[in-house]
């Protein structure tokens, strides 16, 4: 199909087949610099991934339900739309983050131990800044997800101030953090250990290697999708 403009005919498949050609091409590059960021945070491992490669399993979205006080918890994943049956929430949310062309999984390994939360307000201040990386750089879409410890990318000062959706039976995030808020990935149903070891990290949770290669660490990921 072809089209004029002015003195000059184009072929508009063609030239969307470039278009999106050197799509792919800055979003590969885009993975490879996110990688690289991880690293430089100091994560200690990181892998590119495609979206839609990443495993869902409605078994996971039960780890989510300890504790449920759906639809006030602003990390469900439809907690702005409470007209969405929660049930379909974790289907809502495997459709939601396929919708992105390219990720990388970040992991860093610590000992539970020395597990704070403020530690945990550090990690989740950690990975904001690793999607600003790429923000920054024109990927605005790019969203990052944390798994290990409470809210994930919640910066309230947990030692300091309490967690209202935690301490206090039938609360929820306090006005100035609700906004915030990401939809925890296991409301969603994604299963991050089976995803981790598709993606070359083989000792994400298997007990008896993993205690052989890390002793009693315990892993943090971090997930940066762009688009």
């Amino acid at each position: 199909m072809e089209e004029k403009y002015g003195s000059k005919s184009v072929d508009l498949r063609e030239s969307t087949t470039e278009i999106i050609a050197e799509r792919q091409t800055l979003l590969a590059q885009a993975a490879e610099e996110a990688k690289d960021k991880a690293l430089e945070l100091g994560y200690g491992e990181a892998y590119i991934f495609d979206p839609k490669d990443l495993i869902y399993d409605e078994r996971t979205w039960i780890k989510c339900l300890m504790g449920c006080i759906h639809p006030r918890s602003r990390v469900c994943p439809d907690a702005q739309n409470i007209s969405i049956p929660y049930p379909g929430g974790w289907n809502m949310g495997k459709a939601l983050m396929e919708k992105y062309s390219v990720g990388v999984m970040a992991v860093k390994w610590f000992d539970p131990k020395e597990y704070t939360p403020k530690r945990n307000v550090e990690e989740n201040k950690l990975a904001v800044k690793w999607e600003m990386d790429s923000v920054y750089k024109g990927w605005y879409f790019a969203t990052v997800l944390r798994f290990g410890g409470p809210c994930k990318l919640c910066l309230v000062d947990l030692e300091i101030k309490g967690c209202p959706a935690v301490d206090k039976i039938g609360g929820w995030c306090p006005p100035e953090v609700a906004p915030f808020a990401r939809p925890c990935p296991e409301a969603i149903g994604y299963d991050a250990i089976k995803s981790a070891r598709k993606l070359g990290c083989k000792d994400a949770f298997h007990i008896r290697e993993h205690q052989s290669t890390y002793g009693d660490k315990c892993p943090f990921f971090a997930m940066l999708f762009i688009d």
